[in-house]
């Protein structure tokens, strides 16, 4: 091992001239979304333009980095869903209790359930989606509730992005969603 000595200390806790330190990267910092992925690809694929623009070099003068963050959990992500088909079976409302308070809307596609169950339905799923992140957590909540107050066999499913295909009792079905997220419910078995 190479011995320190006293002036390569000194020379190491000098406080180095500014020339001589390197700039921060320039970070691109957000919630990820599979949109901005976009960003990123974009500015890597036209690297080699962006950096002889003139006006480009006074914000990249190197290759920024991208960070993302996944959200806190999907209730920062519930919004206001679109109405898609004029076919709606029923909407309901529900506040939303976050930061801020506003009234977000709860959009029933297809329903073989009495309204009041309907409605349980939607009040159980904003419950769960107020105490639990995860998606697994959040339909075995909602399941857990409607077995205790209906009788057993639920089943639920909570998702964005999922394709189904099941058999339920009759008057025992709902599938909507609460803002983005879809919400599968039905008894069987």
């Amino acid at each position: 091992m190479p011995e320190v000595t006293a002036k390569q200390r000194n020379d190491i806790l000098m406080d180095k001239p500014k020339s001589v330190l390197q700039s921060p990267p320039l970070v691109f910092f957000t919630v990820f979304s599979r949109e901005k992925t976009h960003l990123k690809n974009n500015i890597l694929k036209h690297w080699d333009k962006l950096k002889d623009d003139e006006e480009a070099k006074l914000l990249f003068d190197k290759i920024p980095l991208f960070a993302f963050r996944r959200h806190k959990n999907l209730k920062d992500t519930v919004t206001s869903a679109p109405l898609e088909r004029a076919n709606e079976v029923r909407v309901f409302k529900y506040t939303f209790a976050a930061d801020t308070m506003s009234d977000q809307k709860a959009v029933v596609k297809n329903a073989d359930m009495s309204e009041d169950m309907q409605q349980d339905a939607v009040d159980c799923s904003t419950q769960a989606l107020e105490k639990f992140n995860i998606e697994k957590d959040i339909a075995a909540y909602i399941k857990k509730e409607f077995d205790k107050k209906y009788n057993p066999t639920w089943h639920c499913i909570v998702g964005r992005n999922y394709g189904s295909y099941v058999t339920h009792e009759s008057k025992h079905f709902i599938y909507f969603y609460l803002g983005q997220v879809a919400i599968l419910l039905f008894k069987s078995g």
